[in-house]
């Protein structure tokens, strides 16, 4: 089912606890985004919230246990701005992440799950690049 359970194991637990730090950095954006942006936040911060469930499930289903996670801090963003550039760089790490999680297993049903989440990774990327252009191009006009 696996081509290394303990290694799948860990792997699995690591991205759930970026999915948790993911929600908390969602939040803080949202807090600082403009009227126009929210509701693409707001879907980016539930998709994560899914995606933590879809593990914490995941995880259990195939330990017997609940998953050990960690507290989450709210982070502190300097402006909207940077924080939209550093999400897009962190949707992509995740994508990333996630492909790697899904080559790891042979099990369908685990890499659907998988895939899924990735997709989204990869749709967050997008959504949150074209808010940054956005949001960036009044800055280019300036000078």
């Amino acid at each position: 089912m696996f081509y290394n359970y303990y290694q799948f194991i860990h792997d699995l637990q690591q991205a759930l606890q970026g999915e948790l730090e993911a929600i908390s950095y969602y939040q803080a954006l949202l807090d600082l985004a403009p009227a126009r942006d929210r509701e693409d936040i707001r879907h980016v911060r539930e998709d994560e919230e899914r995606h933590a469930r879809t593990l914490s499930q995941l995880y259990f289903d195939l330990t017997g246990r609940p998953p050990v996670t960690f507290s989450v801090e709210a982070p502190e963003l300097p402006s909207y701005l940077e924080g939209l550039r550093e999400a897009v760089g962190d949707e992509l790490d995740a994508s990333e992440q996630y492909r790697d999680l899904y080559l790891s297993t042979y099990n369908n049903r685990i890499r659907d799950k998988i895939f899924a989440i990735m997709s989204d990774e990869q749709e967050h990327a997008t959504r949150l690049t074209l808010l940054y252009a956005v949001n960036k191009e009044p800055e280019h006009r300036k000078a």
